[in-house]
């Protein structure tokens, strides 16, 4: 096993992470320096974070590691002063540094530095910072204003380490809980296995740690997903990356786990234990189950029904009219046009004729409600008539709605049919790269045996053309020796 020098402490995912380190601080190495990989900062399973190039004159603080496991192709390595360096060539880094951003460490120490460029990476993701920009990185009397302007902008108190894993352990189980970090791709489940790992190790120490627990960039394709499918028009009005989180769509997210969590509770449908992920899980299954919809995730079609299950049977329409901003126009009283019927004395009594004119007066007076049975079945024709005309249109709508649906299905099937086509022709891909891969290895030993088999035959040529020159050197010799004579 060989001793070789590396810029980072060991980690799970290092491409050294099997080795034994032989010193518990770094040494110093003279004519190399470090850079740190933009792409690779808030990961933990990128193989390198830190990439090493040859500088006279520069020193690095790195760590001698015996291992025998095999580093990322793009790396050389470098005998400097009996030692044995991974590096990466001018033209290689160059060509890396087109496509992912590198900036210097600062003294070429990265384990100084290492939490705080983690941590702009991840203040990056929430939104905290508009961009990675090289100036953040060089100056580290900007670092305290930014980690001022995160805790006030989510809402959280320090040690920031503690802060940046709560909420990561919080939108991990939040974007898996709605279904939105199901992974589609090897590399994808890759970065979920991880993160699940690391969320649990810090929910196990309880927060008791000073390494770093939280990277939010492992979960960049579900973030993404989850504006994508919520907020599609948010990329377009606030010019935010979708792959980005912000206070108000991370709030959004933790706060209808909430409401999922007290509907469940009013529905008792949650055990004793209702504050804990695997409570509302259970009762996420036992609603699914309850209600014969598919177990799983609690997606979109789950939290239809979970409103609609905790809504009661009785509704105030009128309420929900004003509630919507809805002009809600009381009924008009009816309108009776009739009198009461005047009064006659008899002619024989012409005393009381005065009394007779007062109450005609006062009777006509006062309506008669005779016109009521008929002002009833008028109005209840009229209700009739408009409750006919709105089941006619209901009936329309629903036959549209019926009709979006089986298109909606045909969608679907056709979805899940190009699905399976696609894992098929994954699965293949997947298959025809590793032979791929193996013929490439195949072809490199070969050329390797090649390049090996040419440098003999040119020792032998060399071996040849010495004699050749020999030889001809002692005929001449004797050529002219003989003509002497």
């Amino acid at each position: 096993m060989n001793v070789f020098c590396v810029p980072e402490k060991s980690r799970h995912y290092y491409f050294a992470s099997n080795g034994k380190y032989q010193d518990k601080d770094p040494i110093t190495v003279k004519n190399f320096t470090l850079w740190a990989n933009l792409d690779a900062l808030d990961t933990i399973t990128d193989p390198a974070t830190v990439i090493v190039t040859k500088s006279r004159g520069s020193t690095a603080q790195m760590y001698r590691v015996i291992f025998n496991s095999t580093p990322p192709d793009f790396f050389e390595v470098a005998e400097e002063e009996n030692l044995s360096i991974y590096y990466l060539p001018s033209d290689r880094f160059l060509q890396l540094e087109s496509t992912s951003p590198c900036v210097p460490v600062p003294d070429n120490n990265w384990e100084e530095c290492a939490f705080r460029f983690h941590t702009l990476a991840a203040f990056y993701r929430l939104n905290v910072i508009p961009s990675l920009s090289s100036s953040l990185f060089e100056r580290e009397d900007l670092f305290d204003d930014i980690c001022e302007k995160f805790y006030e902008t989510y809402r959280i108190s320090p040690p920031l380490n503690n802060a940046l894993s709560s909420i990561f352990s919080d939108i991990l189980f939040a974007l898996e809980f709605f279904g939105f970090a199901l992974p589609s791709n090897l590399s994808e489940k890759h970065s979920l296995d991880a993160a699940r790992k690391l969320a649990v190790s810090y929910q196990i120490l309880h927060g008791e740690t000073t390494e770093r627990s939280f990277a939010f960039t492992e979960l960049s394709f579900a973030i993404e997903r989850y504006h994508q499918e919520c907020f599609p028009r948010r990329s377009e009005k606030h010019h935010i990356p979708p792959d980005v989180l912000d206070y108000n769509t991370y709030n959004i997210l933790l706060s209808t786990v909430e409401s999922v969590r007290k509907t469940l509770s009013s529905m008792n449908l949650l055990p004793d234990d209702l504050l804990t992920h695997e409570a509302l899980i259970s009762g996420i299954y036992q609603f699914q189950t309850k209600y014969n919809l598919p177990t799983g995730c609690c997606d979109l079609f789950t939290l239809r029904h979970i409103w609609n299950a905790s809504q009661s049977n009785e509704c105030d329409l009128l309420a929900l009219c004003r509630l919507s901003g809805m002009i809600v126009k009381d009924p008009k009283p009816p309108v009776y046009m009739n009198t009461l019927e005047k009064v006659t004395v008899s002619k024989n009594m012409p005393n009381l004729q005065h009394v007779e004119n007062i109450m005609n007066q006062v009777l006509h007076q006062v309506k008669s409600r005779s016109e009521a049975p008929q002002w009833m079945m008028n109005e209840a024709q009229r209700s009739v008539e408009y409750q006919i005309s709105r089941i006619e249109e209901a009936s329309k709508t629903a036959k549209d709605v019926e009709k979006m649906v089986s298109d909606i299905e045909e969608r679907l099937s056709s979805t899940c049919q190009q699905n399976e086509e696609s894992s098929e022709k994954f699965d293949e891909a997947s298959q025809i790269l590793d032979q791929i891969l193996h013929e490439h290895m195949v072809m490199k030993k070969d050329f390797a045996l090649v390049k090996k088999r040419i440098d003999e035959e040119k020792n032998v040529n060399k071996m040849l053309l010495c004699l050749i020159v020999l030889l001809a050197a002692v005929i001449i010799y004797k050529f002219f020796k003989y003509e002497m004579k």
